[in-house]
């Protein structure tokens, strides 16, 4: 059983980091610009930037990369554990 990671503390794995609103600055749009332009509400877009999202609607995600013109790795960064555990 040793040779399987296990996935008991988020710390081990790493985790995704939203930044959105560095894409939104860059690009000069506004979250209420963006929620229209991508056909989503508001309050979606304001809980991608303020990176409050448990689950990530993948939907949303493709509509707001071909509003903004990115790449997903644009907007979602994998940052891996960095204490070597």
């Amino acid at each position: 059983m040793s040779e399987y990671k296990s996935i008991i503390s988020t710390i081990k794995y790493g985790r995704f980091a939203i930044c959105l609103n560095d894409v939104l600055k860059a690009k000069k749009v506004s979250k209420t610009k963006l929620a229209q332009l991508a056909n989503t509400n508001y309050k979606n877009i304001k809980r991608l930037c303020d990176r409050n999202v448990q689950r990530v609607d993948l939907d949303i995600l493709a509509r707001v990369c071909y509003v903004l013109d990115c790449d997903i790795s644009d907007v979602i960064n994998y940052e891996a554990n960095k204490t070597g555990d």
